[in-house]
């Protein structure tokens, strides 16, 4: 039986001047009641729109809102409601981290194999960013306080999927919903102006229900011609609509919608 104790919190993580995460130390055998995890979480989310005509090669360079530490395992990155993979020297995947490794960086670049080719962006995408902070524990010995582990915290208490996408709950009260909405043969032929729209076409419910409306993105995924027109009437259980439009009328159109909306489940 494991008994269980508060432990002394040494120090707070902070950034040291080489933007080097030195994590919180805490001093104890097992410092680890409810209490105390709670306390050594962290998440970080934040999101950045790459504007429509966009042309991403390999190499390409993107900014992000928030900081992490290259090489640890620390970031997931979502484009849309797709979640992207990290590429290695030894693995393909779709980005790399910018950075050496146990330092903070703010820049990803995407991977593109040269069977890949470049990638021009037929709409503007959202690359949503979340980071998990990592923490230590230390306990005395030999006079000393020496680094025994390092623990890391990912974050996520659940992750939910069924026919209405896919939510992840973090323990901080966080939940992205993510889903992805395909409409085929539909008019576009409401005259708005010098453009034409479709009617309004509802995204349905959320994969899992928010406590308060949440803070939604939506964009077209798709390479028919149009843009998204109008978004509205988000709620705690449903993506509310999306119209579409575009400059010329059609009796048959087809449009996929990727939503992402990021707000809390506790």
């Amino acid at each position: 039986m494991v008994n269980w104790e508060d432990g002394t919190k040494v120090s707070n993580a902070y950034v040291d001047e080489n933007n080097e995460i030195v994590d919180a130390v805490w001093e104890g055998d097992t410092p680890l009641c409810a209490d105390n995890l709670n306390l050594m979480q962290k998440i970080d989310i934040g999101a950045v729109i790459i504007a429509k005509n966009t042309t991403i090669t390999n190499g390409y360079q993107v900014t992000l809102p928030l900081k992490y530490q290259v090489g640890n395992n620390s970031l997931e990155l979502r484009l849309n409601s797709e979640v992207l993979k990290l590429a290695t020297d030894t693995a393909d995947g779709h980005y790399k981290e910018v950075g050496t490794a146990g330092t903070l960086s703010n820049k990803i670049q995407f991977y593109r194999t040269s069977a890949d080719g470049s990638w021009t962006l037929s709409e503007a995408v959202t690359l949503t960013a979340i980071v998990r902070r990592s923490i230590s524990r230390r306990k005395r010995g030999a006079g000393i306080m020496a680094k025994t582990y390092e623990e890391k915290f990912q974050g996520i208490v659940e992750r939910i999927e069924n026919s209405n996408g896919t939510a992840i709950k973090f323990a901080d009260g966080t939940m992205i919903c993510t889903k992805r909405v395909s409409f085929s043969n539909i008019a576009r032929t409401t005259a708005v102006g010098s453009i034409y729209t479709t009617e309004n076409q509802e995204l349905g419910n959320w994969a899992e229900a928010f406590i308060e409306i949440p803070t939604v993105t939506v964009t077209k995924t798709n390479n028919y011609v149009g843009f998204i027109f109008d978004y509205n009437d988000a709620s705690t259980t449903s993506a509310g609509y999306v119209r579409f439009a575009s400059g010329t009328s059609a009796s048959n159109t087809n449009y996929t919608a990727s939503v992402i909306a990021i707000g809390k489940w506790k």
